[in-house]
């Protein structure tokens, strides 16, 4: 092998290198990254949610009270006629953000313009009302 082969070889195994460690190290941006990348599933779950307090509204003619919360989607609220549930699958107590924490619900709205405010405290766990700049996933914004 001369020496101009063996240079080449030489380069092209230190960009190989190179790139290896540029695509797989993690930098200073992977936590959040990481992070957000779970904003996804929980915009598809209050989207999900949204549905289910549609399709709540229309068949019981209201939506559920803050005091009744997400449980009625699950189970008829006491005294509640023509509710046609469950409108969503498995249980209250699986229904959860992606970070593991139940979605926060008020009704009458104090945010929204739809009649009720749905909202996660996103990935820093911390309920900041969806406040601007927060990492809340909302259904006013």
């Amino acid at each position: 092998m001369d020496n101009r082969t063996l240079l080449v070889m030489i380069v092209l195994l230190l960009v190989v290198a190179l790139l290896v460690w540029a695509l797989g190290a993690p930098g200073p941006g992977t936590r959040r990254t990481d992070m957000m990348s779970l904003t996804g599933p929980s915009i598809t779950l209050l989207g999900a949610s949204t549905k289910a307090l549609v399709r709540f509204r229309q068949d019981v003619g209201r939506y559920p009270g803050t005091d009744e919360g997400l449980a009625a989607l699950y189970a008829a609220p006491a005294g509640t006629v023509d509710w046609q549930g469950p409108y969503l699958p498995g249980s209250i107590e699986e229904f959860a953000d992606p970070w593991g924490r139940p979605y926060l619900y008020r009704c009458p709205a104090k945010f929204s313009e739809v009649g009720y405010d749905l909202w996660s405290r996103g990935p820093d766990g911390r309920d900041d009302e969806g406040a601007e700049g927060s990492d809340d996933v909302v259904n006013w914004r």
